[in-house]
């Protein structure tokens, strides 16, 4: 996580990311637990489940498929870890060398902040 700001990506993007990390992104059910009234906590994209920031981020269906797009693209094995910090972790570590760990924390601001 150190390596973190280190990122060559905008500053809006790392900060929308470090919030998502934190689980301080402001979705429907965070927003719900701080008082704010909405018509319901559904996820926004598919309106399957609560929309929180792992469900957002990692296993609403069309987060699951984007991921599942880049890890094809990347030619990397798929996998889902249970926690952001976790898809973090793993998908900036898969680079052998440190160019690639650099390009790779690139591609996860990216795709999280398209999500």
């Amino acid at each position: 996580i150190k390596s973190f700001w280190k990122c060559k990506a905008p500053i809006k993007c790392l900060v929308f990311c470090w919030q998502m990390l934190l689980n301080a992104f402001p979705c429907k059910s965070l927003l719900q637990v701080r008082g704010v009234e909405l018509d319901n906590n559904f996820c926004s994209f598919c309106s399957l489940f609560v929309e929180d920031p792992l469900y957002l981020f990692l296993m609403c269906p069309m987060a699951f498929n984007t991921w599942l797009a880049v890890a094809n693209w990347l030619e990397v094995a798929v996998v889902f870890p249970n926690s952001l910090i976790s898809l973090y972790l793993y998908r900036t570590n898969l680079g052998i060398y440190k160019k690639h760990s650099h390009f790779l924390r690139v591609v996860w601001v990216s795709v999280i902040w398209s999500l």
